[in-house]
């Protein structure tokens, strides 16, 4: 007889999932984030990372996320670069509550369309130098909300005060007194009124008469009339719109691209949300100022002192700043830019200067390019005001 078939091996064990790694720190929280290496420039076009600046690669990144198809929406508070050298960078961006999943924003980057945009904001050749994935980072929660302290009982209505009972009958005593008194002097009968409390009910005698009141005396004359408060100064008037327009511009183009136009009757708009559909991250038109008319990039103004010479501080940011939790932006009209520039004597810009710092590679920002002029008419004549 054939010998017995051997018994069939155990299974081998699955391996276990891998675990999320361990947090770094107490209280951080592992969570699902989009990460990828960003190459720009190539041997053929050189193009140095410093020449270009995280602020623009930043600006870029979110522009080309909210042209995708379909649009995805990331902010510059959820995104993290970091400047690996040789022209690297790296960029991480990590989910918000409400907002795209960490999934949806790797396959967004995935899109064909997406490199293609960002070259075309950065104006050089860019690749993935690490593909697109998602993976797992470790964050701090966020802190939690202070419980409500619950609201305070209504305070309740205090009891009405009792009348004066005392003041009020002395006051009678005394008039009835005063009374009875005058007509006992005129000769009259005073038996109709009661008695005086403590003169035993005899009214016989009469009760000492009481002085005539003295008259009041005249009330002061009216004040005169205080004389008329001075005219304030006339504030000067702000310059008007030209007849031909003027280009509002993206702040993160490397070239003066405009975005639409403002005429004569725009003096008061502020906002790119009042007169055009073209949208960039941040909608508050940004005031810079130039040293000259031509688009010479070391005249740029962005941040300038009292003077007018150039400033490496935030806290001098001709139009405020807005990044993250920090918003001290404020949003000038086309009049209050000029006087704004005129102040430190400076111009308004012929160019965008797009990554000269404050942020405003979000904004769209003012310029003194006509729009009648005939590069820039044409892709604007859908946008031109009546």
């Amino acid at each position: 007889p054939s010998p017995p078939p051997p018994s069939p091996s155990p299974p081998s064990p699955s391996p276990p999932p891998p675990s999320l790694p361990p947090p770094s720190l107490p209280g951080e929280v592992a969570v699902p984030a989009s990460s990828f290496d960003l190459e720009v420039g190539s041997t053929r076009r050189q193009r140095a990372l410093a020449a270009i600046n995280l602020e623009t690669i930043e600006a870029s990144v979110i522009q080309s996320f909210a042209d995708g198809t379909p649009p995805v929406t990331v902010t510059a508070e959820q995104l993290t670069l970091e400047d690996l050298g040789d022209r690297k960078v790296r960029v991480t961006i990590v989910p918000t509550e409400g907002g795209p999943t960490a999934e949806a924003i790797t396959a967004a980057a995935k899109d064909s369309s997406f490199l293609i945009s960002i070259a075309v904001e950065l104006g050089s050749v860019v690749r993935f130098d690490v593909p697109p994935a998602t993976i797992i980072v470790t964050v701090a929660p966020p802190p939690p909300s202070s419980p409500q302290s619950p609201p305070a009982p209504p305070l309740s209505p205090l009891p009405p005060s009792p009348p004066d009972c005392e003041l009020e009958l002395a006051a009678l005593t005394a008039r009835n007194a005063y009374l009875v008194a005058e007509i006992l002097r005129l000769g009259g009968n005073a038996s109709a009124y009661p008695s005086v409390p403590g003169e035993g009910g005899d009214t016989s005698t009469p009760s000492p008469s009481l002085p005539p009141l003295s008259p009041s005396p005249p009330s002061p004359p009216p004040p005169s009339p205080s004389p008329p408060l001075p005219s304030p100064p006339s504030l000067p008037s702000l310059e008007p719109i030209p007849e031909s327009g003027i280009a509002v511009l993206s702040g993160a183009a490397r070239a003066a691209t405009p975005l639409f136009c403002l005429w004569p009757g725009d003096e008061a708009v502020t906002s790119s949300d009042e007169v055009s559909q073209q949208k960039m991250t941040r909608t508050g038109i940004a005031a810079q100022c130039c040293a000259s008319f031509e688009p010479d990039p070391t005249a740029c103004r962005r941040r300038a002192k009292t003077d007018g010479t150039p400033s490496d501080s935030n806290n001098d940011c001709i139009a405020g700043m807005h990044h993250g939790s920090t918003n001290t932006f404020v949003a000038m009209t086309y009049g209050e830019t000029v006087a704004k520039c005129a102040s430190m004597d400076l111009v308004l810009c012929g160019q965008s200067c797009s990554g000269k710092g404050c942020f405003y590679n979000f904004h769209p920002v003012f310029s003194s390019v006509p729009c009648d002029d005939a590069s820039v008419a044409p892709a604007l004549s859908a946008t031109k005001l009546p």
